[in-house]
This record gives structure tokens, sequence and C-alpha cells, in this order.
């Protein structure tokens, strides 16, 4: 068994991985997309140039801090070799991916990576908006949200980046009053617009931020809620 820097939520990988994922000839994820999606099949190929026990050791290194309730993210890092291209990067991305689920796009006019943008004129809560977001959930006004969100980061921040809130959810969850849990489990928000979405669902609005279904616990969160919360206060009390 190979070693892995088990690190709170970082994942590093060891170098020889880097090696491995060097021999495998590009692909272009996009070209064999299916509605979107990336084939269930598309994977297999990588296995004769990656070991069985690596690629289950780094699956299982990434769900155990995904599905961890004192996380629920991770951070994998040196799975790029030196001097690559940005469209080999987002492929070696693309891998780590497909270790761990089926990859699709979420907005239909765009490639199954969609560059985040920015734009000075919108609001920082706002898609391409710059400064401070509070955490949320993409597509929270969908009947199927995405289970795992990706975000490869290629650029460091030139400002040396700033702080990140990443919110725990069900301990949140054990700090709200009955009060609080009422409001968040009424159909009432709003947030968005839903038009050239693909692969999840239909829309859905008003919608709770809490919501059980089948055992499971769904959360629809989106950061100007918080600044809109004495609005919904008045509609439920």
């Amino acid at each position: 068994m190979h070693k892995f820097n088990r690190h709170e939520y970082v994942l590093t990988l060891p170098d020889m991985v880097k090696a491995l994922f060097q021999k495998i000839s590009y692909l272009d994820f996009d070209s064999i997309l299916v509605n979107g999606k990336v084939p269930s099949s598309a994977g297999k190929e990588f296995s004769q140039y990656i070991p069985e026990e690596i690629s289950k050791e780094i699956k299982f290194q990434i769900l155990n801090r995904l599905t961890d309730p004192e996380r629920g993210f991770v951070v994998v890092r040196n799975f790029v070799p030196k001097n690559s291209t940005v469209k080999e990067k987002i492929f070696y991305a693309s891998i780590i991916c497909s270790f761990i689920g089926r990859q699709f796009k979420v907005i239909e006019s765009t490639k199954l990576w969609n560059p985040l943008g920015v734009n000075l004129e919108k609001k920082s809560h706002e898609s391409e908006g710059v400064g401070y977001n509070c955490v949320h959930i993409d597509v929270p006004n969908t009947t199927k949200i995405p289970e795992i969100t990706c975000l490869f980061c290629d650029t460091p921040d030139f400002n040396k980046g700033g702080k990140t809130i990443v919110s725990n959810i069900l301990k949140l969850l054990s700090l709200l009053s009955p009060d609080d849990i009422d409001i968040c489990k009424s159909k009432v928000f709003y947030e968005g617009k839903h038009f050239g979405l693909i692969n999840v669902g239909e829309e859905y609005m008003p919608f709770p931020i809490i919501e059980s279904e089948y055992g499971k616990l769904y959360f629809r969160f989106s950061g100007i809620m918080i600044e809109v919360l004495h609005i919904y206060r008045k509609l439920i009390i």
C-alpha cells in the first residue's frame, strides 16, 4: 500500500501518481460527452496505466474526506506533471474525478470544465463576481443538485488569497433553534434563474434549505440568503 499524506482535508498524492498520469494519452473529454455526461466506460482505459491498487486507494482517500461529517470537502494536490498545458491539466483533473464518480456538466452551452471569469461589474455573490462570497451550493434551485462539485485551481492568487469559509453543515444544524429549523424546512426560498441547465432536473422554486428524502439530508443554500433571512422570517413567523 502506498503512503498518502492524510492531513485533515488535504490529500497530497505521491509523486509516482504524476509519473503514471504522464504515460496516459491525452483525451478530450468534451468530445465523448453523451447528453453532457462522460460515458461510464471512459475510466476503464486508464486501468492499463494505473494499477487498481492505486486507483482504489485514491478513491478511498477522497471519499473518506468527502463523507466525513467534520469536513465534507477535500483538496487534492500533486497530480499534475510539470510543463503540462492547460488542456492537459484539466485532463488530469478529469482522471481524478473519474475515480470517484461520473462527471457531467450543468450548463449546456459550456464545456465540461467551465472557466470562471472575472467581471468587476458583478456583485461578489454572483457568477464571475469578485470579493467575499459566502459558502454556497451551486444550482440550489433545481430538483437534482450535484452530489459533488469540483473546482480546479490553476493560477495562484497574486494577492495571496483570503479567508475561505467552509461550513460543517451538520454542526451548524445542531446550533439552530427549532424555529430556525422550521424556517429552513419551509419551501419559501428563491435564488437565481433556471435556464440553459442540463443534468440537474427541473426548476425547483420556491425550495427549502433543509430537505430529507429516503433517509438522506439535502441542503440548498446560497450566500445571499444571509442578507435576506429577515425577510423569510417574516414569511413564516
